[in-house]
């Protein structure tokens, strides 16, 4: 009786010695050093705008084939960076952007869009301004090949469920609604 209990008890470390070990070199072959290597690779062709990079997460958003815009998440796991979800749809690359030509969702934790010379507006979901990045900061060839001067991204994100009832475009110094969108 013991040596088939000892049996059994080998033959179930095997197992699990080999389970975990085809898991370890899986996970190995889908993760990066760097959280834009993981969105590249599921990705190819894209280019990249960072938004943030923390400890385990990254976002990034994203052009895809000239004429569409996304994001991705890329997640910090046990052997490095590996990409999430992506999303994108169509954007006009040659709008004016002055109030909300159109905004898009990654799920219900992020919305975000395209604005021209936010110098002078302010974009608020109820009551939180919205983060921007410039897309300047993209090399001038990308700029100038999609017509990326003066435009910028803005978004809102949330670890939960974004519950925005409103997007308001605002003139900065006069605090006048331009625009506003019920969601």
């Amino acid at each position: 009786m013991k040596k088939s209990t000892s049996i059994t008890i080998t033959v179930i470390l095997l197992i699990s010695i080999g389970l975990l070990s085809a898991w370890g070199y899986n996970e190995q072959k889908i993760s990066f050093a760097e959280p834009n290597e993981a969105i590249l690779s599921t990705n190819k062709g894209l280019v990249l705008i960072p938004a943030y990079k923390n400890d385990d997460r990254s976002l990034f958003f994203f052009i895809k084939d000239k004429n569409n815009l996304g994001a991705a998440v890329a997640h910090k796991g046990v052997f490095g960076w590996k990409s999430g979800m992506s999303a994108w749809s169509p954007f006009n690359k040659r709008g004016d952007y002055e109030t909300f030509g159109g905004y898009q969702g990654y799920g219900d934790q992020l919305i975000y869009g395209l604005i021209r010379n936010p110098e002078k507006k302010i974009i608020m979901a109820d009551d939180r301004e919205a983060a921007m990045l410039n897309l300047e900061m993209l090399p001038q060839s990308v700029v100038k090949e999609y017509n990326l001067k003066d435009l910028y991204l803005w978004y809102f994100e949330s670890e939960n469920t974004l519950n925005i009832e409103q997007l308001k475009l605002l003139q900065k110094d006069t605090q006048e609604v331009i625009q506003s969108i019920d969601l």
